[in-house]
C-alpha cells in the first residue's frame, strides 16, 4: 500500500518534502555527497514505528531512485509485544512521555490498571489487573494486551515525577482517551503524558467516608489514589487528606473489610485543595440479596476457547510444568489465590515477615520451589503472567497476587520450575525462580 502525506527528509539538513497520493516523493537542490534519508507519518508514528536511516551518494546532476518501505503492522506489533497474542479482545496502547518542558523522559514507568470483572459489577470490589511498560531513549513507551471494552486507567511516572491519570477505552470501532475519541477499527493507538514534578504537584483531596445506611464515619478505611504511592487512612471522625498530588484527573478509591469497594473521579486544578462531598465516597455495607443469576454455557465455552487459542492445552499436552484447570481447583475448595497456588508443583507460596509494615499488604510471597525462607536470604521470587501479560515478580512489582486476583475468576493456572522447562512465551531473565502463568474466566 502506497502512504500519501508522508514527510520525507534528509537528516541533518533542511531539506524535505512530502509524498503525493500515490506516495511518490522528490527531492531537489545542491545535493552532493553522502546522506541519511528517513520519512515519518502520523499513522506509523502511532504504532511506534521508527523510520531507520537509509544511506545515499548523492552526485550534481545525477537523479537517485530510492523505495521506503513500512513494516506489515502485525510485524512491528510483534516485535513490541513479542509475549502477546493480538485477537478481537487486546489492544496495544504506544506514546511518549515528555517533562514539562516538551523534552522526553527516559525510564519513566507508565501502567495501565484494568477491572477483572464486568464494569456493571465494579462495586463488588475485584482488584485491577496491570500492564507496564517503560521508556526508552526517545521517552516513548508500549503497553500490550489491553483489554477491549473495560475501562483501562493509565499513567506515567518517573522518580517523584507524575503525570495525570488518563481513562481509556478501547471499545470495537473507536478508542477513548478521557474525552478525545478517535475511530476506526484500531489494534493500537497512540496516548502521550506530561510528567509534573514534585514543585507542581500542590493540590490536594481531602473527604469523609460514611456507611451508607446510617451514615456514621467509618474509622480505618484505605483512600487511594490509582497510580500513584499516595494513601491515607481515615481517623475516627471518617475524614482522611492526600496532598502533594499533580494537578489533573484522579481515580480515588475507598476500601474496608466489610463493605463494598467504591470510586470516585476527581479533577483538580494546580494548587486547589479539593474537598470532596459525603456522598462521594458512601460505602454499602452488610449483605445484599442479589437476583438470581443465569449461568450460560457459552461463558464456559468461550474460556475454553481462549485456553485453546493461548496453547495452554498444547504445553499442557507437551508433559512439562504443572497444570489445573478450572474443574480441578474447584476440587480443592481454596479461598484465596494462594491456596490454589499451594497445589501447584514447583513453587512454594511462604508467609510474608513484612505483612503489616508501612504500605506492605502481601500476606504471602511466591518463590522457587527450591526456596527454604526469607531467613535464609535465599528467596527467589516467581515470576508472575496474567493472560498471558508480564506483571513482573511478587518482590519487586510488589504483587498481591490474593488481592489481584480473585480465585473465582481464575480458569486455569500452569506452573514452571525453571527456565529448561518454561516455554518462550514465559522465559525471560527470573524464569529460573519459576514461573506461574494465571488465565482469567
Amino acid at each position: 500500500n502506497v502512504l500519501p502525506n508522508a514527510v520525507v527528509a534528509l537528516s541533518g539538513t533542511e531539506h524535505w518534502t512530502t509524498t503525493d497520493g500515490s506516495g511518490v516523493f522528490f527531492l531537489a537542490g545542491h545535493l552532493e555527497g553522502k546522506y541519511d534519508i528517513v520519512f515519518g507519518h502520523p499513522r506509523i508514528d502511532s504504532i511506534g514505528f521508527i523510520s531507520p536511516a537509509k544511506s545515499l551518494d548523492l552526485e550534481l546532476g545525477v537523479t537517485r531512485n530510492v523505495n521506503l518501505g513500512v513494516p506489515p503492522l502485525r510485524s512491528v506489533l510483534a516485535s513490541r509485544c513479542p509475549m502477546i497474542a493480538l485477537t478481537s479482545l487486546r489492544r496495544v496502547l504506544f506514546g511518549i512521555v515528555r517533562d514539562s518542558e516538551g523534552r522526553p523522559v527516559l525510564g519513566a514507568d507508565v501502567a495501565a490498571f484494568w477491572q477483572t470483572i464486568p464494569t456493571d459489577l465494579r462495586s463488588f470490589g475485584v482488584d485491577d489487573q496491570e500492564a507496564r511498560g517503560r521508556t526508552g531513549n526517545l521517552g516513548t513507551f508500549t503497553l500490550c494486551g489491553l483489554r477491549v471494552g473495560r475501562e483501562v486507567v493509565v499513567r506515567a511516572q518517573a522518580g517523584d515525577m507524575l503525570s495525570e491519570f488518563v481513562p481509556v477505552l478501547f471499545d470495537g470501532e473507536s478508542f477513548r482517551a478521557g474525552r478525545d475519541v478517535q475511530t476506526g477499527d484500531r489494534q493500537v493507538a497512540r496516548l502521550d503524558f506530561t510528567l509534573r514534578s514534585p514543585a507542581e504537584m500542590e493540590a490536594s483531596i481531602q473527604g469523609r467516608v460514611l456507611a451508607d445506611a446510617s451514615l456514621r464515619p467509618i474509622v480505618g478505611v484505605e483512600i487511594v489514589v490509582a497510580g500513584t504511592p499516595y494513601t491515607a487512612v481515615t481517623d475516627a471522625t471518617g475524614y482522611f487528606t492526600i496532598g502533594n498530588l499533580p494537578p489533573g484527573s484522579h481515580r480515588i478509591t475507598a476500601r474496608r473489610v466489610g463493605y463494598r469497594r467504591v470510586r470516585h473521579d476527581a479533577v483538580l486544578a494546580r494548587g486547589e485543595t479539593l474537598m470532596l462531598s459525603d456522598d462521594a465516597l458512601k460505602m454499602p455495607s452488610g449483605v445484599t440479596e442479589l437476583a438470581p443469576i443465569v449461568v450460560e454455557a457459552e461463558g464456559v465455552l468461550l474460556a475454553q476457547r481462549h485456553l485453546v487459542t493461548s496453547g495452554f492445552f498444547d504445553r499442557r499436552e507437551a508433559g512439562f510444568g504443572s497444570f489445573a484447570t478450572r474443574e480441578e481447583i474447584e476440587e480443592w475448595r481454596p479461598t484465596e489465590t494462594t491456596d490454589a497456588l499451594r497445589h501447584m508443583r514447583g513453587i512454594r507460596v511462604i508467609p510474608n515477615p513484612s505483612y503489616g509494615f508501612g504500605r506492605d499488604r502481601r500476606k504471602y510471597l511466591i518463590g522457587s520451589g527450591r526456596t527454604a525462607s526469607l531467613s535464609q536470604g535465599n528467596f527467589c521470587p516467581a515470576l508472575i503472567f496474567l493472560d498471558g501479560v508480564f506483571a513482573g515478580n511478587g518482590v519487586e512489582a510488589n504483587i498481591d497476587i490474593d488481592n489481584l486476583m480473585s480465585v473465582n475468576n481464575i480458569e486455569a493456572i500452569e506452573v514452571y520450575s525453571g527456565p529448561s522447562e518454561t516455554p518462550p512465551r514465559f522465559n525471560r531473565p527470573g524464569a529460573n525462580c519459576g514461573v506461574v502463568a494465571i488465565w482469567t474466566r
